[in-house]
């Protein structure tokens, strides 16, 4: 991860695709499966006053954006047994 977020094969090594970079500047990033236990790289990101966490699927490289928060610098993603938490600058954010 860094400029680009790219998928490769495990066995062939060759490139499968490259998803798109959530916006803004990269803050943290955790590997979590789905609902349908599909694997999604979150990607906690700050653009310019907005907060945001996406989940890029790992399978088609599609993003989804699970939350936009105003105001708050984010400083880390937590996953803490089944929760995850943001930690931002006034406190803690807690997604189910």
């Amino acid at each position: 991860v860094g400029e680009r977020i790219l998928a490769f094969d495990a066995r062939a090594g060759e490139r499968l695709y490259e998803a798109n970079r959530p916006p803004g500047r990269w803050i943290a990033g955790a590997l979590a499966g789905g609902d349908t236990g599909e694997l999604r790289l979150l990607a906690l990101t700050v653009d310019g006053a907005m907060c945001r966490l996406s989940a890029v699927r790992v399978s088609t490289g599609m993003e989804d954006l699970l939350l936009t928060e105003p105001n708050i610098e984010p400083l880390a993603l937590l996953p803490v047994g089944k929760d995850l938490f943001i930690a931002h600058s006034r406190g803690l954010i807690r997604l189910h």
